[in-house]
């Protein structure tokens, strides 16, 4: 089996954050079998630099069974920078029209399947090619655009993404979701629909991290880490806002720690709060940790910061609404919380080194036995088989 994958991001390896990592783990069963990846990368030349500091290599063989071309071009990043705009990308479809969608179309010829993780990348495929189209979606786009923009036009826009996304998943032969929910949704429109879950690697649960110095951040060795992983994704920069509004509710003894982007947010001058900013060693900075926390209220998709969690046998306080996506039983493989609960759930697993044990325990067996990508990637190949028999 032949596959092309088409993605809105840069890049997709290395596999450092959420979005990255689904787009990559999707692909690792193929590349272990006699199938081939073309995976296309949209890359913006401004957006690239901005993100990494340079240009990447423009195509990698990451595997003899998957290469990743990043094709460069400025027109890429017109409808990014719209989006950092805080405007939907209506530039896509004008920009697919012009000779990089002829570009896209050219890489079809030899695909026995295209996949595509943006709605109007994946209308574009199954207007203008015969190959069989699967629309993966990370998330509802419309509702993540909402949950991060509240302009004026934020609700004509967002029913924009409504309308791309009702046709993606219309004209597509398949659309892989991430969870029930959202399968749920699109059913109203696709042909057929799977529910392939966000993933992490399996050598990410085996391997061994020495952990960070608490020292490198102010943090004692006696005090109990809480800590939250996020990028300036508005779900989760409404976390850390509460987070760290409330954090007075706990002693002193326990410290936040914000891995990733989304601390930027935070002006505080509590001691006992700290931020990291873009993190080196994800690993290692996890390790520092006592407890992981997930107090998610909006958004769409999964959150894989749960893998990340289990990965460094973390035990866990999330909202039921940061669990969804994910078959977890409450009070074994994790603690979950509404908003009145949540620090009540911090405080008693900082105060019960044995349940902290046991959550972080049962946490990372479910991740090894049920959310690699290497066992969910085989679910999507099996998946792409049958929906190829259908099409011939």
């Amino acid at each position: 089996m032949n596959v092309l994958q088409v993605t809105a991001g840069n890049r997709a390896y290395p596999p450092d954050t959420g979005g990255y990592q689904r787009t990559h783990g999707l692909m690792l069963s193929f590349t272990e079998s006699d199938d081939f990846v073309h995976r296309y990368c949209c890359s913006g030349i401004l957006a690239t630099y901005h993100e990494e500091g340079e240009l990447l290599e423009e195509e990698v063989e990451l595997t003899p069974a998957l290469v990743e071309k990043r094709h460069y071009s400025i027109l890429h990043d017109i409808p990014k920078i719209v989006g950092h705009l805080g405007c939907p990308v209506f530039a896509w479809p004008a920009t697919l029209k012009s000779w990089v969608g002829d570009r896209i179309v050219e890489q079809v010829n030899e695909a026995d399947v295209v996949m595509a993780d943006s709605p109007h990348i994946a209308v574009f495929l199954a207007e203008n090619t015969s190959t069989p189209t699967v629309y993966s979606s990370h998330n509802i786009e419309y509702e993540r655009y909402l949950s991060t923009n509240d302009g004026w036009l934020s609700k004509s826009f967002g029913n924009r993404y409504r309308r791309v996304e009702e046709a993606a998943a219309r004209k597509s032969d398949l659309v892989v979701c991430t969870t029930e929910r959202d399968c749920d949704q699109f059913s109203k429109d696709a042909s057929a629909t799977a529910v392939i879950p966000n993933g992490i690697a399996g050598e990410r649960i085996t391997g061994t991290t020495t952990p960070a110095p608490r020292a490198k951040y102010d943090i004692p060795d006696d005090g109990v880490v809480a800590t939250f992983l996020g990028s300036d994704y508005g779900p989760n920069v409404e976390a850390v806002d509460w987070l760290a509004e409330n954090w007075s509710k706990l002693d002193e003894e326990y410290h936040l720690l914000i891995l990733g982007d989304s601390g930027d947010s935070i002006e505080t001058e509590q001691e006992n709060v700290h931020t990291t900013g873009y993190v080196e060693d994800l690993q290692a900075a996890l390790a520092m940790a006592d407890i992981a926390l997930n107090p998610i209220f909006s958004g769409g998709g999964s959150n894989v910061k749960l893998l990340d969690y289990f990965a460094a046998e973390l035990p866990v306080v999330s909202t039921p609404f940061g669990s969804r996506g994910f078959e977890l039983e409450a009070g074994e493989d994790l603690l979950l919380a509404e908003k009145a609960d949540f620090f009540g759930a911090i405080d008693r697993l900082g105060s019960d080194e044995s349940l902290r044990r046991r959550l972080g325990t049962n946490g990372q067996r479910s991740a090894a036995e049920n959310y690699t990508w290497e066992s969910l990637s085989a679910q999507l190949r099996a998946t792409f088989a049958e929906t190829l028999t259908m099409q011939s």
